[in-house]
């Protein structure tokens, strides 16, 4: 399992890697990745890019708020854990 934690939104250099390209490497050791978007500016299709599940995308506005994404990101860590391995 691989928790991201990103402000949302890939930067735009020139020599950027596309995202679904970047994450593909860990998605094929078959791990899950959950992402945690924070801020204001999030993108959900990039976010989904990098989960591959949109049930593994979480957002909050600020890192003040996010305590508040914790409990669900760790109870997502949790269920079924032995689909994964």
């Amino acid at each position: 399992m691989v928790i991201v934690m990103t402000d949302g939104r890939q930067t735009r250099d020139p020599d950027a890697v596309d995202l679904d390209v970047a994450a593909d490497p860990i998605h094929r050791q078959s791990a899950r990745v959950l992402v945690v978007g924070v801020g204001p500016k999030i993108s959900p299709y990039e976010l989904r890019l990098i989960a591959k599940d949109s049930s593994y995308v979480f957002t909050v506005q600020s890192f003040e708020n996010l305590r508040k994404a914790t409990r669900d990101v760790a109870l997502s860590a949790c269920v079924n854990p032995s689909k994964f391995i």
